[in-house]
Protein backbone atom coordinates (compact mmCIF):
# COMPACT_ATOMS: atom_id res chain seq x y z
CA UNK A 1 0.00 0.00 0.00
CA UNK A 2 1.06 3.57 -0.66
CA UNK A 3 2.26 5.48 2.40
CA UNK A 4 0.60 8.81 3.25
CA UNK A 5 1.97 11.30 5.76
CA UNK A 6 -0.29 13.89 7.42
CA UNK A 7 1.73 16.91 8.47
CA UNK A 8 -0.45 18.02 11.38
CA UNK A 9 -2.95 16.56 13.84
CA UNK A 10 -6.35 16.77 12.15
CA UNK A 11 -9.79 15.40 12.96
CA UNK A 12 -9.82 11.56 13.24
CA UNK A 13 -12.05 11.23 10.18
CA UNK A 14 -9.10 12.16 7.93
CA UNK A 15 -7.04 9.13 8.98
CA UNK A 16 -10.09 6.87 9.09
CA UNK A 17 -10.99 7.61 5.47
CA UNK A 18 -7.43 7.28 4.20
CA UNK A 19 -6.77 4.06 6.12
CA UNK A 20 -9.16 2.17 3.85
CA UNK A 21 -6.70 2.49 0.94
CA UNK A 22 -3.33 3.62 2.35
CA UNK A 23 -0.85 3.20 5.16
CA UNK A 24 -1.35 6.39 7.14
CA UNK A 25 1.23 8.15 9.28
CA UNK A 26 0.67 11.44 11.05
CA UNK A 27 2.49 14.16 12.92
CA UNK A 28 1.03 13.75 16.43
CA UNK A 29 0.85 17.42 17.38
CA UNK A 30 -1.48 20.26 16.46
CA UNK A 31 1.47 22.38 15.37
CA UNK A 32 3.24 23.34 12.18
CA UNK A 33 5.64 20.61 11.07
CA UNK A 34 9.25 21.82 11.36
CA UNK A 35 10.83 22.35 7.96
CA UNK A 36 13.47 19.69 8.45
CA UNK A 37 10.73 17.16 9.24
CA UNK A 38 8.78 18.25 6.16
CA UNK A 39 11.86 17.62 4.04
CA UNK A 40 12.27 14.22 5.66
CA UNK A 41 8.62 13.45 4.87
CA UNK A 42 8.97 14.15 1.14
CA UNK A 43 12.05 11.93 1.16
CA UNK A 44 10.10 9.06 2.73
CA UNK A 45 6.44 8.91 1.71
CA UNK A 46 4.39 8.34 -1.44
CA UNK A 47 1.88 11.04 -0.58
CA UNK A 48 1.76 14.13 1.64
CA UNK A 49 -1.36 15.60 3.21
CA UNK A 50 -0.33 19.20 3.88
CA UNK A 51 -1.97 22.20 5.48
CA UNK A 52 -1.77 25.82 4.38
CA UNK A 53 1.18 26.55 6.69
CA UNK A 54 3.40 23.87 5.16
CA UNK A 55 5.63 25.69 2.67
CA UNK A 56 6.30 23.02 0.07
CA UNK A 57 8.53 25.11 -2.15
CA UNK A 58 11.21 24.26 -4.71
CA UNK A 59 13.79 23.59 -2.02
CA UNK A 60 11.56 21.04 -0.30
CA UNK A 61 10.36 19.40 -3.52
CA UNK A 62 13.87 19.10 -4.93
CA UNK A 63 14.60 16.61 -2.12
CA UNK A 64 11.54 14.44 -2.71
CA UNK A 65 11.97 10.73 -3.28
CA UNK A 66 10.98 9.38 -6.73
CA UNK A 67 7.93 7.64 -5.26
CA UNK A 68 6.32 10.86 -4.05
CA UNK A 69 3.44 11.24 -6.49
CA UNK A 70 0.62 13.09 -4.71
CA UNK A 71 0.33 16.13 -2.44
CA UNK A 72 -3.12 17.02 -1.16
CA UNK A 73 -3.57 20.36 0.55
CA UNK A 74 -6.14 20.36 3.35
CA UNK A 75 -7.21 23.83 2.21
CA UNK A 76 -8.92 25.71 -0.60
CA UNK A 77 -5.77 27.48 -1.78
CA UNK A 78 -2.43 26.30 -3.11
CA UNK A 79 -0.25 29.36 -2.53
CA UNK A 80 1.91 27.38 -0.06
CA UNK A 81 2.98 24.87 -2.73
CA UNK A 82 5.16 25.37 -5.81
CA UNK A 83 2.67 23.68 -8.08
CA UNK A 84 4.64 24.23 -11.29
CA UNK A 85 7.81 22.67 -9.90
CA UNK A 86 5.80 19.79 -8.42
CA UNK A 87 4.43 19.11 -11.91
CA UNK A 88 7.98 19.09 -13.28
CA UNK A 89 8.81 16.49 -10.64
CA UNK A 90 5.84 14.35 -11.65
CA UNK A 91 3.89 15.14 -8.46
CA UNK A 92 0.14 15.75 -8.69
CA UNK A 93 -1.13 18.51 -6.40
CA UNK A 94 -4.72 18.79 -5.21
CA UNK A 95 -6.64 21.25 -3.07
CA UNK A 96 -10.07 21.06 -1.44
CA UNK A 97 -11.97 24.17 -2.54
CA UNK A 98 -15.57 23.02 -2.29
CA UNK A 99 -15.97 22.48 1.45
CA UNK A 100 -14.97 26.00 2.45
CA UNK A 101 -17.42 27.88 0.22
CA UNK A 102 -20.51 28.13 2.41
CA UNK A 103 -18.83 28.50 5.82
CA UNK A 104 -16.59 31.26 4.46
CA UNK A 105 -19.51 33.07 2.87
CA UNK A 106 -21.54 32.74 6.08
CA UNK A 107 -18.64 34.02 8.15
CA UNK A 108 -18.07 36.97 5.82
CA UNK A 109 -21.47 38.27 6.84
CA UNK A 110 -21.23 37.12 10.45
CA UNK A 111 -18.03 39.10 11.01
CA UNK A 112 -19.16 42.03 8.88
CA UNK A 113 -22.50 42.39 10.69
CA UNK A 114 -20.87 41.95 14.08
CA UNK A 115 -18.55 44.83 13.27
CA UNK A 116 -21.23 46.98 11.63
CA UNK A 117 -23.64 46.60 14.55
CA UNK A 118 -20.91 46.77 17.24
CA UNK A 119 -21.93 43.46 18.80
CA UNK A 120 -18.63 42.70 20.55
CA UNK A 121 -18.47 46.18 22.07
CA UNK A 122 -22.07 45.93 23.22
CA UNK A 123 -21.42 42.58 24.90
CA UNK A 124 -18.39 44.01 26.71
CA UNK A 125 -20.50 47.02 27.74
CA UNK A 126 -23.07 44.72 29.37
CA UNK A 127 -20.48 42.47 31.02
CA UNK A 128 -18.76 45.48 32.56
CA UNK A 129 -22.02 46.56 34.20
CA UNK A 130 -22.38 49.77 32.18
CA UNK A 131 -25.90 49.07 30.90
CA UNK A 132 -28.05 51.45 32.92
CA UNK A 133 -31.06 51.98 30.61
CA UNK A 134 -32.16 52.14 27.00
CA UNK A 135 -30.22 54.86 25.18
CA UNK A 136 -31.08 56.15 21.68
CA UNK A 137 -27.40 56.98 21.09
CA UNK A 138 -26.04 53.63 22.17
CA UNK A 139 -23.92 51.64 19.66
CA UNK A 140 -25.37 53.12 16.49
CA UNK A 141 -24.67 51.01 13.40
CA UNK A 142 -25.80 51.14 9.77
CA UNK A 143 -28.73 49.76 7.75
CA UNK A 144 -27.86 47.61 4.75
CA UNK A 145 -30.72 47.87 2.20
CA UNK A 146 -29.83 50.06 -0.74
CA UNK A 147 -26.12 50.24 0.05
CA UNK A 148 -23.56 48.99 -2.47
CA UNK A 149 -21.63 45.83 -1.64
CA UNK A 150 -18.60 45.13 -3.81
CA UNK A 151 -16.90 41.77 -4.23
CA UNK A 152 -13.36 41.50 -5.51
CA UNK A 153 -12.99 38.01 -6.92
CA UNK A 154 -16.06 36.17 -8.16
CA UNK A 155 -15.24 32.50 -7.78
CA UNK A 156 -17.17 29.99 -5.68
CA UNK A 157 -16.91 32.02 -2.49
CA UNK A 158 -17.51 35.35 -4.20
CA UNK A 159 -20.73 34.03 -5.72
CA UNK A 160 -21.86 32.56 -2.40
CA UNK A 161 -21.24 35.93 -0.74
CA UNK A 162 -23.20 37.65 -3.51
CA UNK A 163 -26.22 35.42 -2.87
CA UNK A 164 -26.15 36.32 0.81
CA UNK A 165 -25.67 40.01 0.07
CA UNK A 166 -28.74 40.05 -2.16
CA UNK A 167 -30.68 38.54 0.72
CA UNK A 168 -29.89 41.69 2.71
CA UNK A 169 -31.25 43.87 -0.13
CA UNK A 170 -27.80 45.20 -0.95
CA UNK A 171 -26.85 46.40 -4.40
CA UNK A 172 -24.15 43.91 -5.37
CA UNK A 173 -21.35 44.55 -7.85
CA UNK A 174 -18.19 42.60 -8.47
CA UNK A 175 -14.87 42.88 -10.23
CA UNK A 176 -13.15 39.85 -11.71
CA UNK A 177 -10.04 39.30 -13.81
CA UNK A 178 -12.16 38.30 -16.82
CA UNK A 179 -15.71 38.70 -18.07
CA UNK A 180 -17.98 36.27 -16.31
CA UNK A 181 -21.71 35.57 -16.02
CA UNK A 182 -23.00 36.98 -12.68
CA UNK A 183 -25.51 34.08 -12.53
CA UNK A 184 -27.40 35.80 -9.69
CA UNK A 185 -30.24 38.24 -10.45
CA UNK A 186 -29.45 41.81 -9.48
CA UNK A 187 -25.66 41.29 -9.46
CA UNK A 188 -23.50 42.98 -12.08
CA UNK A 189 -19.86 43.07 -13.07
CA UNK A 190 -18.04 46.39 -13.23
CA UNK A 191 -14.42 47.42 -13.87
CA UNK A 192 -12.18 47.50 -10.80
CA UNK A 193 -11.75 51.28 -10.81
CA UNK A 194 -15.50 51.81 -11.11
CA UNK A 195 -16.17 49.45 -8.22
CA UNK A 196 -13.79 51.40 -5.99
CA UNK A 197 -15.81 54.56 -6.56
CA UNK A 198 -19.19 52.94 -5.82
CA UNK A 199 -18.78 50.63 -2.85
CA UNK A 200 -20.02 51.19 0.70
CA UNK A 201 -18.55 47.80 1.60
CA UNK A 202 -15.84 45.82 -0.17
CA UNK A 203 -15.30 42.08 0.39
CA UNK A 204 -12.07 40.50 -0.82
CA UNK A 205 -12.25 36.93 -2.11
CA UNK A 206 -9.23 36.54 -4.41
CA UNK A 207 -6.36 34.05 -4.17
CA UNK A 208 -2.86 35.28 -3.36
CA UNK A 209 -1.10 35.62 -6.72
CA UNK A 210 1.46 37.95 -8.24
CA UNK A 211 -1.42 40.10 -9.54
CA UNK A 212 -3.42 40.25 -6.31
CA UNK A 213 -0.73 40.59 -3.64
CA UNK A 214 -0.68 44.20 -2.47
CA UNK A 215 -3.48 45.31 -4.78
CA UNK A 216 -5.31 47.01 -1.91
CA UNK A 217 -2.79 49.71 -1.06
CA UNK A 218 -2.91 53.37 -0.06
CA UNK A 219 -3.39 54.76 -3.61
CA UNK A 220 -6.18 52.24 -4.22
CA UNK A 221 -7.91 53.15 -0.97
CA UNK A 222 -7.71 56.85 -1.88
CA UNK A 223 -9.93 56.08 -4.88
CA UNK A 224 -12.69 54.70 -2.63
CA UNK A 225 -14.77 57.85 -2.46
CA UNK A 226 -17.42 56.49 -0.06
CA UNK A 227 -14.94 55.49 2.67
CA UNK A 228 -16.08 51.87 2.67
CA UNK A 229 -15.61 49.08 5.15
CA UNK A 230 -13.12 46.53 3.81
CA UNK A 231 -13.68 42.86 4.59
CA UNK A 232 -10.70 40.58 3.94
CA UNK A 233 -11.51 36.87 3.92
CA UNK A 234 -8.98 36.09 1.18
CA UNK A 235 -5.27 36.19 2.06
CA UNK A 236 -3.49 38.72 4.23
CA UNK A 237 -0.95 39.92 1.62
CA UNK A 238 -3.75 41.08 -0.72
CA UNK A 239 -3.85 44.16 1.53
CA UNK A 240 -0.74 46.19 2.32
CA UNK A 241 -0.85 46.26 6.09
CA UNK A 242 1.01 49.52 6.67
CA UNK A 243 -1.15 51.26 4.07
CA UNK A 244 -4.29 49.94 5.76
CA UNK A 245 -3.15 51.29 9.13
CA UNK A 246 -2.47 54.67 7.54
CA UNK A 247 -5.86 54.75 5.82
CA UNK A 248 -7.73 53.84 9.02
CA UNK A 249 -5.82 56.46 10.99
CA UNK A 250 -6.69 59.10 8.39
CA UNK A 251 -10.35 58.08 8.29
CA UNK A 252 -10.16 57.15 4.60
CA UNK A 253 -12.08 53.99 5.52
CA UNK A 254 -14.95 53.55 7.95
CA UNK A 255 -13.46 50.29 9.06
CA UNK A 256 -11.81 46.97 8.28
CA UNK A 257 -12.82 43.40 9.10
CA UNK A 258 -9.87 41.04 8.82
CA UNK A 259 -9.91 37.28 9.17
CA UNK A 260 -6.51 37.13 7.46
CA UNK A 261 -3.55 39.43 7.99
CA UNK A 262 0.01 40.09 6.89
CA UNK A 263 1.91 38.99 8.87
CA UNK A 264 -0.15 36.10 10.18
CA UNK A 265 -0.64 35.69 13.02
CA UNK A 266 -0.74 39.40 13.76
CA UNK A 267 1.07 40.26 17.02
CA UNK A 268 -1.25 41.38 19.80
CA UNK A 269 0.59 44.70 20.07
CA UNK A 270 0.06 45.55 16.39
CA UNK A 271 -1.82 48.84 15.79
CA UNK A 272 -4.64 47.06 13.92
CA UNK A 273 -5.45 45.04 17.03
CA UNK A 274 -6.17 48.19 19.02
CA UNK A 275 -8.10 50.34 16.56
CA UNK A 276 -11.80 50.82 17.24
CA UNK A 277 -12.46 50.84 13.50
CA UNK A 278 -10.81 47.45 12.90
CA UNK A 279 -11.91 43.92 13.78
CA UNK A 280 -9.12 41.32 13.64
CA UNK A 281 -10.02 37.62 13.83
CA UNK A 282 -7.72 34.54 13.92
CA UNK A 283 -8.37 33.06 10.45
CA UNK A 284 -11.52 31.15 11.38
CA UNK A 285 -13.83 31.76 8.41
CA UNK A 286 -14.12 28.05 7.59
CA UNK A 287 -13.95 26.82 11.17
CA UNK A 288 -16.99 24.58 11.35
CA UNK A 289 -17.02 20.86 12.10
CA UNK A 290 -19.06 20.34 8.93
CA UNK A 291 -16.35 22.02 6.87
CA UNK A 292 -13.56 20.02 8.49
CA UNK A 293 -15.40 16.77 7.80
CA UNK A 294 -16.24 17.73 4.21
CA UNK A 295 -12.61 18.71 3.63
CA UNK A 296 -11.53 15.32 4.97
CA UNK A 297 -13.80 13.55 2.47
CA UNK A 298 -12.67 15.75 -0.40
CA UNK A 299 -9.02 15.19 0.49
CA UNK A 300 -9.43 11.42 0.73
CA UNK A 301 -11.10 11.43 -2.68
CA UNK A 302 -8.21 13.48 -4.05
CA UNK A 303 -5.68 10.89 -2.90
CA UNK A 304 -7.64 8.12 -4.55
CA UNK A 305 -7.79 10.16 -7.76
CA UNK A 306 -4.09 10.94 -7.59
CA UNK A 307 -3.14 7.30 -7.19
CA UNK A 308 -5.81 6.06 -9.64
CA UNK A 309 -7.59 3.97 -7.04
Amino acid sequence: MKKIFITRKLIPLVSELLAADFEVYSHPDNAVLPREELIQAVRTYDGILSTMLDKIDREVLSQANPDLKVICNYAAGLDNIDVDFAKEKGVSVFNAPHAVTNPTADFTFAAFLSFLRKIAEAQTFVREGKWASWDPWLFLGEDLPGKTFGILGYGRIGKAVARRARGFDLNVIFSHYREIDPEIPGVKQVPFEEMLEQVDYLALHVPATEKTIGMIDYPTIQKMSKRPIIINMARGPVVKTDDLVRALEQNLLRGAVLDVTDPEPLPGNHPLCHMENCLVLPHIANSTIDCREATARETAANFKKGFNI
